[in-house]
C-alpha cells in the first residue's frame, strides 16, 4: 500500500467516518497496530483507524470530561495530540499536558516547537528563532491558545493525559537529552534557561 494511496484516501473525508467535531483526518487516526489484508483498501486501512480512535474516545468519556476542562472535543484531542507529538515517556505526559492548560490559564502562549514545525512541515529537533516567527496559525509562538487542530495523531495515554492532567505548577518543560527521552519540568525561568542549555549542547554534540 503506497502512501500516494493512502494520501488519496485521506482527502475523502466524508468517507473516512471521522467524528462529528473533527475538521479532517489529522488527529483521528489512532497509532496502532493493525491487520492488513492483501486486498485491504486505503480507505478501509484508514476508516479502520478511524474507528479505533473513535473506540479510544467512547472508553475514555472524551466528550463529557473535556467539558468538565472547558475544553471542546476538538481542543483535548488537539491537546492530547501536542502531548504526544512532544514524545518524551509515557510518564511525562500529564506533566506535558499540565504544562498547557498552566499556561493557558495564564494567558501566556505556549511557544512549542512542535507546532511551528508542524507549521512547517518538518521533523527536527533545531527549531531556530526565525521559525518561530513563521506565520500561521499554528505557531503558538505567535499566536495564543491552542492551535486550530490536532498536529499528529495521539494515542491512548496522551488522550488520557489532556483529559486528566498531573498536578503541579511547572510552566517550561525541556527534553534535554532526546536519545534517552529525559525531560525536565520547571516554573522557574531561570532553570528553564538552563536547561536549553543542556538540550543546544546535546544538540551540539549531536
Amino acid at each position: 500500500m503506497r502512501r500516494a494511496d493512502l494520501a488519496g484516501a485521506a482527502r475523502n473525508v466524508r468517507a473516512l467516518g471521522l467524528p462529528g467535531y473533527a475538521r479532517g483526518p489529522e488527529g483521528f487516526l489512532f497509532p496502532a497496530t493493525y491487520e492488513v489484508e492483501p486486498d485491504t483498501t486505503p480507505a478501509e486501512l484508514l476508516g479502520a483507524m478511524v474507528e479505533r480512535f473513535k473506540d479510544a474516545a467512547a472508553d475514555l468519556n472524551l466528550e463529557r470530561r473535556a467539558a468538565r476542562r472547558n475544553l471542546t472535543p476538538l481542543e483535548a484531542v488537539t491537546m492530547a495530540s501536542i502531548v504526544q507529538a512532544e514524545g518524551g515517556r509515557h510518564s511525562d505526559y500529564p506533566k506535558i499536558a499540565r504544562v498547557i492548560y498552566n499556561r493557558i490559564k495564564a494567558g501566556a502562549p505556549l511557544q512549542l516547537d512542535t507546532t511551528v514545525l508542524y507549521a512547517q512541515r518538518r521533523r527536527s529537533l533545531m527549531v531556530s528563532e526565525k521559525d518561530t516567527t513563521v506565520r500561521s496559525p499554528y505557531n503558538t509562538y505567535l499566536r495564543p491558545g491552542l492551535p486550530p487542530g490536532p498536529v499528529a495523531s495521539p494515542g491512548e495515554k496522551a488522550l488520557r493525559a489532556a483529559l486528566r492532567p498531573g498536578r503541579g505548577r511547572w510552566f517550561w518543560f525541556v527534553t534535554t537529552d532526546p536519545a534517552h527521552r529525559i525531560t525536565k519540568f520547571t516554573d522557574k525561568e531561570s532553570e528553564f534557561v538552563r536547561y536549553r542549555e543542556q538540550l543546544n549542547r546535546y544538540l551540539g554534540a549531536h
